[in-house]
């Protein structure tokens, strides 16, 4: 075997390691750059709701960023509903009304 095929029969491998690096990067500047342009108290919200996925219809869409936004809540605000709903401004029981509701229509 030459060395020409001995390196591109390992390159195949290291391409796969290098997206892999390429994407935790991508990852880590998006999250650098929210995280430069949010203000204290402000929650960052999962960069996935910036996609429209293929074949999703706007409505599954904002069911989605809905869940993911109360989910968002939910952690900044110290792991409860209640604090989730008092940060957005809901009662505790219209909070998990609309989650139902999100749920029901990603389903």
């Amino acid at each position: 075997m030459s060395d020409t095929a001995r390196t591109s029969s390992s390159v195949p491998g290291d391409e796969i390691t290098s997206a892999a690096n390429a994407t935790n990067i991508d990852e880590l500047a998006q999250q650098s750059i929210v995280r430069s342009i949010a203000h204290e108290g402000d929650i960052i919200l999962p960069l996935e709701l910036c996609v429209l996925r293929s074949g999703e219809t706007f409505r599954q869409w904002t069911a989605r960023a809905k869940r993911c936004s109360i989910e968002a809540a939910r952690q900044a605000t110290g792991g409860t509903m209640q604090s989730a709903a008092e940060r957005l401004g809901l009662s505790r029981n219209s909070l998990l009304g609309h989650l139902h509701r999100a749920k029901q229509t990603q389903n």
